[in-house]
């Protein structure tokens, strides 16, 4: 590397100078790269070293949900909470609200349409009318039956913390 440029006086100053410029730009793309290149080497080593472990945790929450899934319904018989602590940590066992998919489009606005007095689509001057989806999800799970719509039951969700 030469000394560095003070002022840039003339064409060989010039030259000089975007020398240096060109040079510093290289250095700069080869540590972006060599930066980029251990970046990756890290993840992927990252992510070796640690695979085992959230195979590990994913497998012990398995064993874990049917086990704290029937304590909670126990204790909820017996007037408890939905919670099952040792010293160790705790599981949490929620109730989840039932899926409402879209199954089929055609049939459902079919429907909407012909039910129109109940709020159910959305009239807008420029794009045909639009199904008010809150509406029919609402409807859906207070047990109407609607085609093209699908309501699934979900399974409790359980949350495991771990004390520290």
């Amino acid at each position: 590397m030469s000394a560095p440029l003070t002022a840039v006086i003339d064409r060989e100053t010039l030259g000089a100078a975007l020398r240096q410029m060109r040079d510093a730009l290289s250095r700069i793309s080869e540590v972006t790269a060599t930066h980029a290149a251990e970046v990756k080497r890290i993840d992927l080593w990252l992510s070796r070293e640690t695979a085992m472990d959230y195979a590990l945790i994913q497998n012990l929450e398995a064993l874990i949900r049917p086990y704290a899934i029937a304590e909670a319904e126990r204790q909820t018989a017996m007037g408890g909470r939905k919670r099952v602590s040792v010293p160790d940590g705790d599981c949490e066992v929620r109730d989840q609200p039932p899926e409402v998919k879209r199954v089929d489009e055609e049939a459902l606005a079919t429907w909407c349409y012909a039910t129109d007095g109940d709020g159910l689509i959305r009239r807008h001057p420029a794009p045909p009318p639009e199904v008010a989806w809150d509406a029919v999800k609402k409807l859906a799970l207070a047990g109407t039956t609607i085609p093209g719509v699908e309501v699934n039951p979900q399974p409790p969700k359980v949350t495991v913390k771990v004390a520290s």
